[in-house]
């Protein structure tokens, strides 16, 4: 009231709920807010954000290179989102070229080196993964050998596919994610992409619907931030050949989404 024109107290407004199950209606409010002030970094970066929610990755990417192209000195974030989204439409050399980039004005960023390793990973060049992890010039300061330890067990297990190392990985994934479902978020690509669907399926289930058996329970209320920019993910491809994904898609309200602009599911037209 006191201050109408406030951008960041408009975007405040517009994202108490959270993207999930709420694309429809968010989407035209960080539409205006973004149009109405097309040179405010948050206002591109909180609509590409719900873009890549709903697997329009390009169109998300093409607004946090706008936030770039206005000040390539405002974040990393804008770099690590889009290459991510980038690589996830297919896109591999302009996301190599976009955290290249990013990487040569923060060179140890936690989260430029963490998109980078998952870009490399998922992107089939998961033995130039392994390098960066044992690369210590290029490790950001505070990871221990602990931290890196099963990253490079799953670098090893998508590249080598050797049985020891991907029921590591498995178990690694299995264990993080039983102990905080939020980690399905990187739990449930890395089960699919090892073979284990079911695995996956189960934990999206408890994520998603608190259904199942798959951990423990977590309720889900109207501010649950769950996400779903991962299910459109390159190590996520074999899933969505599965029945069960488009029942996910189709329950979470994906689906309407899609119907309400016209469109198919996006995965379906690749």
């Amino acid at each position: 009231e006191l201050d109408p024109e406030n951008v960041d107290a408009q975007l405040a407004l517009a994202c108490i709920l959270p993207y999930f199950r709420n694309w429809q209606r968010m989407e035209p409010e960080l539409r205006r807010i973004r149009d109405r002030y097309p040179d405010h970094w948050l206002a591109n970066g909180r609509l590409a954000i719900l873009y890549y929610q709903v697997s329009r990755f390009t169109d998300g990417a093409a607004l946090h290179r706008h936030v770039i192209a206005m000040d390539p000195m405002i974040s990393p974030g804008p770099y690590a989102f889009a290459a991510t989204a980038l690589s996830n439409a297919g896109q591999i050399q302009e996301a190599d070229a976009l955290l290249d980039e990013g990487r040569d004005r923060w060179p140890a960023n936690p989260l430029l080196w963490f998109a980078g390793y998952k870009h490399l990973l998922f992107s089939g060049r998961p033995g130039s993964a392994a390098a960066v992890l044992m690369d210590p010039e290029t490790i950001p300061s505070g990871l221990r050998g602990a931290d890196l330890e099963p990253l490079l067990t799953l670098a090893r297990a998508v590249d080598r596919r050797r049985p020891d190392d991907v029921s590591a990985a498995v178990r690694h994934a299995l264990d993080e994610s039983r102990a905080d479902i939020q980690s399905m978020y990187d739990a449930a690509p890395i089960l699919a992409l090892l073979g284990r669907p079911d695995l996956s399926f189960e934990g999206l289930e408890r994520y998603y619907f608190n259904r199942g058996t798959f951990g423990g329970s977590t309720p889900i209320g109207p501010y649950t931030r769950r996400y779903t920019d991962f299910l459109f993910s390159i190590p996520m491809a074999s899933a969505r050949t599965d029945p069960r994904f488009a029942q996910l898609t189709r329950e979470i309200g994906l689906d309407a989404y899609w119907a309400s602009r016209g469109t198919r599911p996006p995965y379906t037209e690749r």
